[in-house]
């Protein structure tokens, strides 16, 4: 009876460990649905695939990309709907957009020459679990062509529509909290002096008409605004460049150093004044009304671009991850009439303000206050950078582990004992988990005498490292591998994902057993 316990104990603990380590080696589907010609020479098309992602599964958004070998086509950033803002454990906790269950992936597509009546290309995409995170996958698939110029766009499905609203109502939600930046940015010591001599050159009096006021600041902040709405148009069609320009080191320092030289000149540690040439500028305006107030403030936006530069740099970068120009250019017009708002204000209550707002205690705790935030943005900006350069620093030094290359690995091979094989990267949360609560502590270092133990970094895999982690049957990450002293595998040892101690001693223990027996 004792023996059947211990041998049913046994059979479950295996199961349980199977159960660990099995992975679903590809859980997107997709389907093409829907082609449309933009052009009359079949050189333009956007493509419609519908997604559906295996259960317990989450995609990056922006992973998603297509890829065709037609050399002579160029293929856009693709739109993934739905997508919803999730943390992400594999990456220290940011709030990140994914991809889960099912939703539909449009992308345009446009050739130097006609395309051929099929389409072969792959979708790229990268799916994670709460245990394992897959490596970037690619799938392959065709379309066959239709050279039909007048297809009608078909509705997808309800779905798709309540896909939209909800994206929508994202949309809103951010742009409100930029209009209330730009409200905050606009009481900035910067900016704020701007005022009083921008309604004096617009030719406000405590009598002036409050409705005529009120037209006048409202178009000076039009101008205003427009002209960070085109900036924030160029970010958005610049295809993601200035997201992607956040990767180089020098130019995330480089923001970095600016907003503290920002934070620095609001609490006086050097001079950071309005420019001179301001009132000079506005002064030989010679148009007055309605058009004079739109030319002064898109004057006044180009001028004041030093003084909100953070704010603005931080919206560009947001706008330009987002890749939609219609977004961007929304975005920032909503940033702009934030800022112009204190100046239409003025123009409707212009005696009332100008007996209010004069400089005093309260321009000392705004700055104070704007000086606080700024720094703390920088602290949020460069978090991250930090964090990943300081894990590049210590990827390089393995511990007592050795790095995974060919030789290293026939080497240990020679030796005649059980090996480890740890696959990490860099952008995953559980390996680093593993690493600072086992692989470096004092206990696993002892208990792991005898043998021998290899760490495989798959951050960026090399063509030769995609072919290697396909030989091990590498699908996700972390996974640690057992192999015995004859070389072989031990697949009902393999882990997936991150566990503790207690249960990974149990692994390193039966390894070792294992060894024992073959002497």
């Amino acid at each position: 009876m004792l023996r059947l316990l211990t041998l049913s104990v046994l059979l479950l603990t295996g199961f349980q460990s199977f159960a660990k380590s099995k992975i679903n080696k590809n859980p997107l589907s997709i389907e093409a649905i829907q082609h449309e010609w933009l052009d009359k020479n079949n050189k333009h098309l956007i493509l419609t695939l519908k997604l559906k992602l295996a259960k317990e599964h989450k995609a990056y958004g922006d992973i998603f990309k297509v890829e065709t070998e037609n050399s002579s086509a160029t293929v856009n950033p693709p739109e993934v709907s739905p997508l919803f803002f999730s943390e992400d454990k594999y990456n220290k906790g940011k709030q990140k957009l994914f991809f889960k269950d099912e939703g539909f992936l449009k992308v345009s597509i446009k050739s130097s020459v006609a395309f051929d009546s099929n389409l072969a290309a792959k979708l790229v995409y990268q799916a994670c679990t709460e245990n394992y995170c897959l490596l970037p996958k690619k799938i392959d698939f065709e379309v066959e062509l239709e050279p039909s110029l007048n297809k009608s766009n078909r509705q997808l499905d309800s779905e798709k529509i309540a896909d939209k609203t909800d994206k929508d109502s994202k949309k809103s939600f951010s742009l409100f909290f930029i209009f209330l930046f730009g409200i905050l940015t606009a009481f900035s010591p910067c900016v704020f002096p701007m005022v009083p001599i921008t309604m004096g050159v617009l030719g406000f009096t405590n009598t002036s008409n409050r409705l005529k006021g009120f037209i006048i600041g409202l178009f000076y902040s039009l101008g205003l605004a427009l002209t960070y709405s085109l900036i924030g148009l160029a970010a958005a069609l610049s295809g993601g460049f200035i997201g992607q320009s956040l990767a180089n080191p020098y130019i995330v320092w480089g923001i970095f150093i600016f907003y503290i030289l920002m934070g620095l000149a609001l609490l006086d540690i050097f001079s950071f004044k309005t420019p001179d040439k301001f009132s000079h500028i506005l002064s030989k305006i010679k148009i007055k009304g309605v058009f004079g107030a739109f030319l002064a403030g898109a004057i006044g936006g180009v001028i004041a671009s030093p003084c909100v530069g953070p704010a603005v740099a931080s919206i560009l970068a947001h706008v330009a991850h987002k890749n939609d120009p219609v977004y961007g250019f929304i975005a920032l017009f909503t940033y702009g009439m934030g800022l112009g708002s204190l100046f239409v204000a003025m123009g409707v209550f212009y005696g009332e303000l100008s007996r209010i707002l004069k400089p005093g205690k309260w321009m000392l705790y705004t700055k104070y206050l704007l000086a606080g935030l700024i720094f703390l943005g920088a602290a949020v900006f460069i978090k991250p950078h930090v964090s990943n350069l300081i894990g590049s620093k210590k990827s390089d030094k393995y511990g007592i582990w050795a790095p995974f290359t060919e030789e290293t690995y026939k080497s240990a091979l020679l030796q005649n004992k059980p090996i480890i094989i740890d696959f990490y990267a860099d952008w995953c949360s559980a390996c680093k988990t593993l690493d600072e609560k086992i692989f470096t502590k004092d206990f696993f270092i002892e208990s792991s005498q005898g043998i021998v133990l290899l760490k495989f970094d798959a951050t960026r895999p090399t063509s030769d490292e995609e072919e290697q982690l396909a030989q091990f049957e590498v699908y996700g990450l972390p996974t640690i591998l057992f192999i015995n002293d004859k070389g072989l595998v031990q697949e009902d040892l393999t882990l997936t994902g991150y566990e503790p101690w207690e249960d990974f001693k149990v692994r390193l223990e039966e390894i070792k057993k294992r060894q024992a027996k073959d002497l």
